[in-house]
């Protein structure tokens, strides 16, 4: 993986996000992170200024993540808020392949494409970040998830490969991550507490059941940026702080980063 860059997705930190900024990447900064992936906060504060506010954190912007019906609709605000705070990547997740056939995939790879035309042209990086339904085989049997990325383009469509969602689709992410490195761009590492697959339990990384080291070593030949830590929400009644800093700790004992 090269110049691997540890983030984190400031989605953990829920109303903390819109009410206390400041204090959200102050406590970012000091578990050790070098970089959030943010959603697009164009309309809470300035691209400008959130790279002042980064910037006197030492922290690097991954960039936005959205997606969705408005994906092209909304791009050129991203692009636009972006190019002022220094992020480089939109990585886009949708939630109307949902138990949808394989047609809509279609459709959809096709809006996908458009968007990381429009990427590359601004300097940007478009990835598809997936979750577990897309891995949900077809009535022919094959994976949606597959499916996707054979009709995206490699050189406008990356990867945004998040190692919970993979196994929570019963795939095993280490193997997942090695069979699509080449494309890989963002690897959203968050863990479980939980065996069984299909519940949902959101752990700091290292403190589930996901063999992370695996999982990096997976990546290790991949040209993929960064690792995000992605965990949805704090656990047992844990504060977001806490949860990211066990997670940094986590990652830096197993790859030295």
């Amino acid at each position: 993986m090269a110049k691997r860059t540890v983030a984190v997705q400031l989605i953990i930190f829920g109303k903390r996000n819109k009410e206390d900024l400041a204090g959200v990447l102050d406590d970012v900064a000091a578990a050790g992170y070098q970089g959030v992936e943010t959603g697009c906060l164009a309309d809470q504060v300035s691209g400008k200024e959130f790279k002042k506010m980064l910037d006197d954190r030492g922290l690097a912007h991954v960039g936005a993540h959205f997606g969705g019906p408005t994906l092209l609709s909304d791009l050129g605000k991203v692009i636009d808020w972006l190019g002022e705070t220094g992020g480089t990547d939109v990585p886009i997740s949708d939630l109307r392949t949902i138990d949808k056939p394989l047609d809509v995939y279609k459709q959809c790879a096709d809006e996908y494409n458009e968007a990381g035309r429009r990427c590359n042209e601004a300097g940007l990086v478009l990835s598809y970040h997936n979750h577990s339904w897309e891995l949900k085989p077809a009535q022919d049997g094959s994976l949606p998830l597959e499916y996707l990325y054979a009709q995206t383009d490699p050189k406008l469509v990356k990867l945004c490969i998040d190692a919970y969602w993979v196994r929570d689709g019963q795939v095993d992410p280490a193997a997942f991550v090695a069979k699509h490195a080449s494309r890989l761009r963002i690897l959203h590492a968050k863990d479980s507490y939980l065996e069984e697959v299909g519940k949902r339990s959101f752990a700091p990384v290292g403190e589930g059941v996901l063999d992370f080291p695996a999982i990096f070593k997976a990546a290790d030949k991949s040209p993929a940026r960064w690792i995000v830590v992605e965990q949805d929400v704090p656990d047992h009644d844990r504060q977001a702080a806490e949860c990211i800093a066990s997670s940094r700790k986590a990652i830096k004992k197993m790859i030295k980063l």
